[in-house]
């Protein structure tokens, strides 16, 4: 069989074409691997060209495909017209980047016009995006003279970025890097990670292509199911795609615990699931973790797509809770009780009826927020076994002071709410990973893979420090909408060194990246480890329509631009499983649900289950959106006394902190689920988390 290798300047022709040329592409991709030279293909060489090893090939009557000849078969690099095939195909160069090692395919004249273009339009006062760079840094990365002349003077982020879109994939990397003001040195050395070696044969493209830079611009396929994966566009391919900088992380030995941070779709989660396929084949036992049940599942389900259910014979996917509970039953000396306990959430409504019934009579009107937030972040955060340890231990963060007159009091508490849920055989969850945390040591895992790592609590990080020595950590401190500010060194788990930030999101489009950036903008977020976290240099990959920020006179009016929005998305092309309707309360949901339903649009109310199966626009609270994606996001309900959400905000404002924070982050992670359409409604005064333009 002939090797095909999809390039990803033909992935993006193809995205263009109708779904019945589609179907002739893939037909004839087919035909091209099993029998290159039958006479329907007509694969011949187009005249002046400049490239010797260019073809061209019948697509149909009208249509023509451009490829490259190599040695074991041959490279798609574009689909098109019969005039616009020949027209590039005469332009089109592929080889060997000689600076960087990689497998490129450009036109030349296209990209020095771009560059030219974009550096006419420089405006004199302002500094050019490059400022810091010469053209000679360019060409460090292989980028042309002529292109690197040009480049050096353009003035516009969003000019320059259009220029990047011209150029081969690695050069273009490199170029944005160094437009977020990274220095030539700390940009090569991310390079460095993926070159195969300092002086590459040009002549050697079967070598260059198999390197890992080439590997963001080429796919080889060698069935139907590879072929489908690759051209399926970047919506899916990103799940599983990795950057040469994620292939590095996940397929290495650690001395010991790694992590891996970034915004969101910057592929944190398909890192980890790499990572967790990669220790399965090297037959670890492996226990791949997340915090919710919605994204076990999910994490479930393409790690089985990704590695074949078989994976599943040494990876356990489970959400932290779920690994407590295991952890717990099987170190009890009643593990039938265990079995019997009935966990209930830590600030829920039962657990704060207990906590009230705990306090009666304590001499001071405690909350039942402020005791379950004290209880769980600091007692069993912290370890506290006694009452001497709560009245010496640090209480950094929590905001209200107390006197050791408080604590003591406080203590005798904290006993009698434990009293209450032991005779009731209830548990809280982080009591819960706490007593599991200090069970003896299991034998039963070699690594622990922890995806959402910013949501999780003291008492699960101490239970996942115990549960294998190996560790690898994907999180995003601006993505912390649930648990508390920590250290992860704080319990012992020291990643400084061993950690890894990833920048370029392969999701969302940029004008929607943009609306998301200005949502966490101005505050201050820690990396888990006591540094100031980041986004410097996240950029996307992709553009798109601008996002709308609109204002509605009344709750009815909005749904019913809701409903308009969705019927206008779903005639533009986007399935209805492709479209969420994402808002801040349950109430909200089921309105914005009945209002779809009114109108005659199918709606899904995902709840407590994925409901993949079920046709129809998804409609959740944000909190259920978490690590999930869709074309197009639609957030209702963004006033400001709905987010943030008053009732959860405590009135003391030191104590308030912590909680319009995660506020921030809920708007922050429902926004970022969308790849390439966003609404934003409310009624009323905006969310104070939004930068809404002001009217022209």
């Amino acid at each position: 069989m002939t090797a095909v290798v999809i390039s990803d300047l033909f992935q993006k022709s193809y995205d263009k074409l109708d779904g019945s040329m589609k179907n002739r592409v893939l037909d004839f991709i087919m035909k091209l691997q099993h029998d290159p030279d039958a006479a329907g293909l007509d694969v011949k060489i187009p005249n002046g060209a400049r490239d010797r090893a260019v073809r061209t090939a019948r697509v149909n009557d009208n249509f023509r495909a451009v490829l490259f000849r190599i040695p074991a078969g041959y490279t798609l690099a574009f689909v098109g017209p019969h005039d616009q095939a020949y027209a590039y195909a005469e332009r089109a160069e592929m080889k060997v980047n000689a600076a960087t090692g990689a497998a490129e395919i450009q036109d030349p004249d296209m990209a020095v016009q771009a560059a030219r273009e974009a550096a006419a339009w420089a405006a004199p006062a302002v500094a050019p995006v490059l400022a810091k760079v010469s053209a000679a840094d360019l060409g460090r990365f292989g980028v042309e003279a002529a292109v690197a002349a040009e480049l050096v003077r353009i003035t516009d982020e969003d000019r320059l970025l259009a220029v990047a879109d011209a150029l081969p994939r690695a050069q273009a990397e490199a170029v944005l890097d160094l437009a977020t003001g990274r220095s030539p040195d700390q940009v090569w050395a991310d390079l460095a990670w993926a070159q195969a070696t300092p002086e590459a044969d040009t002549s050697d493209i079967e070598t260059a292509l198999a390197r890992p830079l080439s590997r963001l611009s080429f796919t080889s396929v060698d069935h139907s199911a590879d072929l489908q994966a690759a051209l399926e566009g970047p919506f899916e391919r990103w799940r599983v795609f990795l950057h040469p900088t994620q292939r590095t992380l996940a397929y290495r030995d650690y001395s010991g615990p790694a992590r891996v941070t970034g915004g969101p779709g910057t592929g944190k989660t398909v890192t980890v699931l790499h990572r967790a396929a990669y220790l399965a084949s090297n037959d670890h036992r492996v226990a791949l973790v997340t915090f919710s049940r919605t994204l076990r599942d999910n994490l479930e389900q393409n790690l089985i797509k990704l590695a074949g259910r078989s994976v599943l014979d040494n990876v356990d996917v489970l959400t932290v809770d779920g690994l407590a509970r295991r952890v717990l039953q099987a170190s009890a000396d009643d593990p039938a009780r265990i079995r019997r306990i009935r966990p209930v959430g830590d600030h829920s409504q039962e657990a704060y009826e207990y906590w009230r019934e705990a306090a009666a009579g304590a001499g001071r009107d405690w909350s039942p927020g402020f005791l379950a937030a004290e209880w769980s972040q600091v007692v069993l955060g912290r370890d506290i076994r006694d009452r001497q340890g709560y009245l010496t231990v640090s209480r950094a963060g929590r905001g209200q002071r107390l006197t050791r007159l408080d604590r003591a009091g406080l203590w005798d508490v904290f006993q009698r709410f434990e009293t209450i849920l032991d005779t009731a055989e209830r548990m809280t969850y982080t009591q819960i990973s706490a007593l599991a945390a200090a069970a003896p040591p299991s034998a039963k895992y070699d690594d622990v893979v922890v995806d959402e790592v910013q949501d999780l609590n003291l008492a699960q990080l101490r239970l996942l420090r115990n549960t294998a020595p190996g560790m690898f950590l994907a999180g995003d401190s601006h993505q912390q909408i649930y648990g508390t500010r920590f250290t992860l060194s704080s319990v012992g788990i020291e990643t400084r060194g061993r950690s890894r930030r990833l920048t370029v999101n392969y999701r969302t489009s940029r004008e929607i990246l943009r609306c998301c950036l200005g949502i966490v903008s101005g505050a201050h977020f820690d990396d888990l480890d006591g540094e100031a976290e980041t986004l410097d240099g996240y950029r996307s990959e992709f553009t798109g329509p601008a996002p709308t920020l609109r204002r509605y006179a009344s709750t009815a009016e909005e749904l019913a631009g809701l409903v308009l929005t969705v019927r206008d998305w779903q005639h533009d092309g986007l399935a209805a499983e492709d479209i969420c309707v994402a808002t801040r309360t349950g109430h909200g949901r089921d309105q914005a649900a009945t209002a779809l339903r009114n109108a005659g649009v199918t709606a899904v109310v995902v709840a407590d289950a994925a409901h993949d199966d079920e046709p129809g626009v998804r409609v959740m609270t944000m909190h259920r959106a978490k690590g999930l994606e869709f074309r197009a996001i639609a957030v209702v309900g963004a006033n400001d006394d709905a987010i943030p959400y008053a009732p959860v905000i405590p009135a003391d404002e030191a104590d308030a902190r912590p909680f319009l924070q995660q506020e921030r982050c809920l708007l922050y992670v429902a926004c970022s689920r969308a790849r390439e359409r966003l609404l934003v409604g409310w009624t009323g005064t905006p969310s104070r988390f939004l930068l809404v333009p002001a009217p022209a």
